[in-house]
């Protein structure tokens, strides 16, 4: 009986014990040097980890993969970004040039992220990232056809469950009534952006983190993002 009570509680100490470091360990380092890797080669290969990590919650803010890319953004040091970023709004001359970067960023990345090109422990992930990204891309394409036309018909296009017309009609009212560009342009990149994301964000719901902190753990993967004090 004892013996039988002690494996028992070998067994529970075990199941909720963190993962243990890797025996053979290497680290990568990625924002900087403010979130680091730490994996064991002979389980896992650099090129692996490194495509994986691409799909953390800690990286995702970063990346692009939880917060992509908007029509405004222009990154001087980026040579994506070809022409000089201006005012960055529809204004500018050359908005339409990078807004049509940003737009190619999030299509190649809904390319990559397919459940083929992941384990299938993080198919769940990959499924709630490519959402992130589709929703993104539609709502980013709406905002760029609007300004073209500078026609709120743009803004009514549906996606799944959400009817903008319908759902956010007092925003879109706003558009359609206001003759000022301006007005029209931040109405649209800030009270109808939000409508429609809060109508996204119920459904999918949060990042699935349990799901990501058991894949490290069969994987045996670290990560540590640098706190002030680091």
């Amino acid at each position: 009986m004892i013996f039988k009570a002690l494996l028992g509680a070998i067994a529970i100490v075990a199941m909720f014990s963190p993962p243990q470091p890797p025996q053979q360990s290497k680290t990568i380092t990625f924002m900087g040097g403010d979130y680091k890797v730490t994996y064991d080669p002979s389980v896992t290969s650099e090129t692996e980890v490194r495509h994986w990590i691409q799909l953390s919650p800690e990286m995702g803010g970063a990346n692009g993969y939880l917060v992509p890319e908007e029509l405004e953004l222009c990154d001087a040091i980026d040579p994506a970004y070809k022409r000089p970023c201006g005012s960055r709004d529809p204004l500018s001359p050359n908005f339409w040039y990078n807004a049509e970067v940003n737009l190619r960023k999030i299509r190649e990345r809904i390319l990559d992220l397919n459940e083929a090109n992941y384990p299938e422990q993080l198919t769940g992930i990959v499924k709630y990232l490519r959402e992130i990204q589709q929703f993104w891309l539609w709502k980013e394409q709406s905002r760029l056809k609007s300004y073209q036309t500078w026609d709120v018909a743009g803004l009514e296009v549906p996606y799944g469950q959400i009817d903008p017309k319908r759902d956010c009609s007092s925003v879109v009212t706003a558009i359609e009534a206001t003759q000022d560009r301006r007005e029209e342009y931040q109405l649209s990149q800030h009270d109808w952006w939000k409508c429609v994301w809060d109508i996204e964000y119920h459904k999918i719901g949060d990042y699935p983190t349990e799901q990501w902190k058991k894949f490290l753990a069969q994987r045996r993967i670290q990560e540590k993002v640098a706190s002030q004090g680091d």
